[in-house]
């Protein structure tokens, strides 16, 4: 995306699509063939069930921002990029991601990328990256993400 676009999207939702969907700067990222997410039994396996130490759930940079933008980890093993354009939340984009232990791997568009989880809890989740056009935009290599109440379209359903 170029930053003419995230100043008229929005500086969140860019971040939140740097973090969730770039391709790492060096470019050297294994690329993956495209699954659907798992469903079943391989779900069990593919992401923790909901809870304090789980990725299952959304997340935003900020607790205010829970409103606004959010990012998705799902029970199946889906990853999405949310944003409410007033009329309701809409996909940015999505993929899927897999973890285990400390390590998460995001896939989007046939690319994957690592994460370091630091922490996750009931409140924060905390990421390491090696991106470095994120770092620059954000000064770290960490990410701090919060947990967000469900939307209201997740409670419905």
């Amino acid at each position: 995306m170029r930053p003419a676009a995230c100043l008229s999207t929005g500086l969140i939702p860019c971040l939140f699509l740097l973090l969730a969907c770039s391709q790492p700067a060096d470019a050297t990222a294994d690329a993956v063939s495209a699954s659907p997410p798992a469903t079943g039994p391989e779900a069990v396996d593919a992401a923790p069930a909901e809870g304090a130490g789980s990725l299952v759930g959304e997340w935003a940079v900020e607790p205010a921002l829970c409103a606004e933008s959010r990012l998705s980890f799902t029970a199946d093993g889906r990853h999405e990029a949310l944003m409410d354009d007033g009329g309701g939340w809409q996909v940015l984009a999505s993929g899927s991601y897999e973890r285990s232990g400390s390590e998460l791997r995001i896939v989007f568009q046939g690319v994957g990328q690592q994460r370091e989880i630091l922490s996750v809890g009931p409140e924060q989740l905390v990421l390491r990256h090696d991106d470095e056009a994120l770092a620059r935009a954000t000064g770290s290599d960490e990410v701090v993400l919060y947990r967000c109440p469900p939307t209201a379209d997740a409670a419905a359903s």
